[in-house]
């Protein structure tokens, strides 16, 4: 009887070593990620896949369920699932930035409502610098100080509108009287006041092709119904 046991207990513990080691071999190989858009998926697994560990699927649940989540600049949350050992499925939630704003030398992305969600050395592609903003302060989290408030919607429209047609800018400057100026390559566009600022834009992007390769200022705070069109002078 007691030669019996030993041998069901060694061939237990020989069980459990083998399914430790298949265990601890086994590998994360198939990622699925939806939902970025500034960051590739490469770039995504390797944020969250930190460490080698983090691609045995025991480590990476236990994780993601009970640990902290990586933080990921411009990412407010991800979601995971697992969809086997071996495959997994990760949700990405980005931060929603319109511009963003040079201040002691960092980079401070507000979202539409004027709050600064990131604080980065980064430069996101399709995310405009703002400048011709008066503040006196900005702190992390906290919505930037302006006079007129307005300011922010006038930044959602025309940044909404450049994303819709797809027209890729550098900079836009704001002036006191809420005029925009847009910079792009070496091209400086003058849109004036909002009012008609979609059909403007419109006319921006049918003029995109001609644009190229010029250098000067596109005058387009008013349309010349004599000449039949807008003013560009070169530099």
């Amino acid at each position: 009887m007691k030669s019996n046991s030993i041998k069901r207990l060694a061939i237990i513990s020989v069980i459990i070593v083998f399914v430790g080691i298949a265990f601890v071999s086994l590998r994360i190989n198939s990622v699925d990620i939806s939902g970025n858009k500034q960051y590739d998926d490469k770039q995504i697994q390797k944020l969250i896949f930190s460490s080698k560990w983090m691609k045995n699927p025991l480590v990476f649940y236990f994780n993601t369920k009970f640990g902290k989540q990586e933080k990921i600049p411009f990412v407010s949350r991800y979601d995971v699932e697992m969809k086997s050992l071996t495959s997994v499925k990760i949700s990405v939630y980005e931060k929603k930035v319109v511009g963003y704003i040079r201040y002691f030398g960092t980079n401070m992305y507000f979202d539409k409502d004027g709050i600064v969600t990131e604080s980065s050395d980064i430069i996101l592609d399709g995310i405009p610098k703002i400048t011709g903003i008066k503040f006196d302060y900005i702190v992390l989290h906290s919505k930037i100080p302006v006079e007129d408030e307005k300011l922010f919607d006038e930044i959602m429209n025309i940044t909404q509108l450049l994303d819709k047609y797809q027209i890729k800018v550098d900079r836009i400057y704001i002036s006191e009287n809420m005029e925009m100026t847009l910079y792009m390559d070496e091209v400086k566009v003058e849109l004036g006041k909002s009012g008609n600022m979609n059909e403007k834009i419109i006319d921006l992007n049918d003029m995109m092709e001609n644009l190229k390769g010029l250098s000067g200022t596109l005058d387009m705070r008013e349309y010349d119904s004599a000449d039949e069109g807008y003013t560009f002078k070169k530099n």
